[in-house]
């Protein structure tokens, strides 16, 4: 199931931004105003797995389309942690007000938090894929807001710990808490930007 959804949201997602824009993604002319140049290098405050729970992470983009990232934070059961890619649209060189990406990460992907045992809270670690958009309102070359929807790959020690807090401690934590899906957002500080580079010289005849 969470192959079939991921199979399904992620070609819709580029499809939109494809049709959303008159040129093709290669060689495109380079607008004179108004051009803000993609972010190289950012830092993001939000809550999600990619910014540990509640908490930051930093992003360097080796090419304008493909980025590393590792975020840390408090997802509410210690210290969580998230390393991964993310490969986004670029379209004319330069950031557009909305740009889809997808994402594949590895570290914290579930918690379970039992507010009247706190030592008995547990962190659960895996990989995790998602996708989402880049929103950069007002042409603003200072930062954008991000935003996504994640699948994360579980094995069965999740539910396993929750029976066992169940069967061992008469702790109650229903299995149906534990969600299939999850999001994040944030808001992204751009500290460097990748250059434009000038359009080619028109060859006469």
């Amino acid at each position: 199931m969470n192959k079939l959804i991921l199979t399904a949201v992620i070609p819709l997602l580029f499809s939109a931004c494809a049709h959303a824009q008159d040129s093709s993604f290669f060689s495109l002319p380079v607008e004179v105003q108004d051009t803000v140049p993609v972010d190289k290098l950012a830092v993001g405050i939000g809550g999600g797995y990619e910014y540990g729970g509640i908490g930051a992470n930093v992003i360097y983009f080796l090419t304008k389309g493909l980025g590393v990232f590792a975020g840390a934070g408090y997802p509410l059961t210690g210290f969580g942690y998230n390393a991964g890619f993310k490969l986004r649209i670029v379209v004319d060189q330069s950031s557009a007000t909305f740009m889809p990406y997808i994402v594949a990460m590895y570290g914290y992907n579930g918690t379970i938090v039992i507010p009247e045992f706190q030592q008995k809270n547990k962190t659960f670690y895996g990989a995790t894929v998602g996708a989402g958009i880049d929103y950069r309102p007002g042409n603003s070359r200072f930062g954008y807001l991000s935003a996504s929807v994640y699948i994360p790959f579980r094995d069965i020690t999740m539910k396993e710990y929750a029976e066992y807090l169940n069967y061992t401690y008469g702790i109650t934590y229903s299995t149906g808490r534990i969600f299939p899906l999850s999001a994040s957002i944030g808001y992204k500080f751009i500290l460097q930007r990748h250059k434009i580079s000038p359009p080619a010289p028109i060859q006469l005849p």
